[in-house]
């Protein structure tokens, strides 16, 4: 068996410890890699980057993942063998790198996900330490399944299942890995399937020191912001300006591609409410908060499509209450749990249209007020803060000389 290794030779070139960040994800519209990067940072080290897109701000060494093109990536999904599909899609793309990362060279390996599993040297590279300075990330719930749709499950359902047996074994040889998600519902599945302690780190956002928007006499005003896709409950939305009075408004900032924004202006247009709706463009994920804050009420109805929707704990919630907007939620167990405990807003019973409808038509004036302070008291327990020690923490854990 390999000796352990020698962490007092491992340096950046600054002389402090050095980390390596994975994530198969655009760097720069991934908040929990930014947000890591500067809590690694505030824990003094250097930290590089590895991953699609151009590097984050300030991060000298990244090693840029060329993505595969469209037609590659729909060509891999007729292809039945998941080592055949990760080679098509990941592993060729590994070998176009000029200078790969030498992975023993970094104290400290964050691991985003199950997507870089599969690649030979990583997985060598967590045996060989035993998972001593290797921390994974899990952003989603990988112990149930994550397709949407029968398509999705014909076409995915095989390799996650595949993905997720080579995180199993390669945490089984690496015992002294830790592990965290971002949701206490998701942490407690990960952790039995694992059969390893799973920390939460949420997804939390930096606070900010805003003050709460005093709501306007005659008007209403909500927002969803996010990802714009299907099975997020944005239809819903949409469809209830149709039944709402005229003094709700309705401010749609969506991360979507084109075909998806136009089906919604189509409904708009078609629902008779384009002078009620509006749709604006997203903004930097650091600014979201002072965006949001002129709103009354954050519309975060997410259905249950699959388990990993029902146990969502997103980063527009958190985003939300630094921006001192009330929360209207579904019965989702994590996001029910924080805003039932802090008087953030309204859980709903359960997730349809009429209960969307019922909520908003009993909402006052004084509850918004008082959900909106309520944002205001609970921003430095819901902000980043207590995540980014529990993250330093947990790596304390298992790096030598911490």
């Amino acid at each position: 068996m390999d000796q352990e290794p020698d962490r007092t030779s491992l340096r950046g070139s600054s002389g402090k410890r050095s980390a390596l960040i994975l994530a198969a994800k655009n760097m720069l519209s991934t908040p929990r890699v930014l947000k890591e990067i500067d809590w690694l940072r505030s824990a003094g080290y250097d930290v590089a980057t590895f991953g699609h897109g151009l590097p984050p701000q300030d991060v000298q060494t990244h090693y840029q993942l060329p993505p595969s093109s469209t037609f590659i990536r729909y060509l891999s999904y007729f292809i039945r063998s998941p080592k055949v599909r990760f080679w098509l899609n990941y592993a060729r793309n590994l070998g176009k790198l000029d200078s790969p990362p030498d992975l023993k060279e970094f104290d400290l390996l964050v691991v985003h996900e199950p997507t870089l599993f599969p690649w030979t040297e990583l997985s060598r590279e967590m045996e060989r330490r035993r998972g001593i300075g290797v921390h994974i990330d899990f952003h989603e719930d990988h112990t149930n399944s994550l397709s949407r749709t029968f398509l999705e499950r014909v076409v995915f359902e095989k390799y996650r299942r595949w993905e997720w047996e080579l995180v199993v074994r390669s945490i089984g040889l690496a015992q002294s890995a830790t592990i965290s998600s971002c949701s206490n519902s998701i942490s407690k599945r990960i952790s039995a399937a694992l059969s390893r302690s799973v920390v939460t780190i949420r997804n939390s956002a930096p606070r900010r020191i805003l003050p709460p928007r005093e709501p306007h006499d005659q008007e209403i005003r909500l927002v969803h912001h996010g990802v714009g896709t299907r099975d997020r409950g944005i239809e819903s939305y949409v469809k209830a300006m149709r039944k709402l009075p005229t003094n709700f408004s309705l401010t749609l900032m969506l991360v979507a591609p084109p075909l998806y924004k136009l089906k919604l202006w189509v409904m708009i247009y078609l629902l008779g409410i384009q002078k009620r709706v509006t749709m604006k463009p997203p903004v930097p994920t650091k600014n979201i908060p002072e965006a949001v804050n002129e709103f009354d009420l954050s519309l975060m109805v997410i259905p249950p499509v699959t388990e990993n929707e029902r146990l969502a704990l997103p980063n527009k919630f958190f985003e939300s209450v630094q921006a001192r907007v009330g929360v209207i939620t579904g019965p989702n167990p994590d996001m029910r749990s924080i805003v039932e405990t802090h008087n953030l807003g309204i859980v709903l019973p359960d997730w349809s249209l009429a209960e969307i409808l019922k909520s908003l038509l009993e909402t006052s004036r004084d509850q918004i007020i008082s959900f909106k302070e309520s944002c205001e008291g609970a921003s430095l327990l819901l902000s980043s803060e207590p995540d980014k020690r529990a993250f330093i923490a947990l790596l304390k854990k298992h790096l030598a000389g911490s």
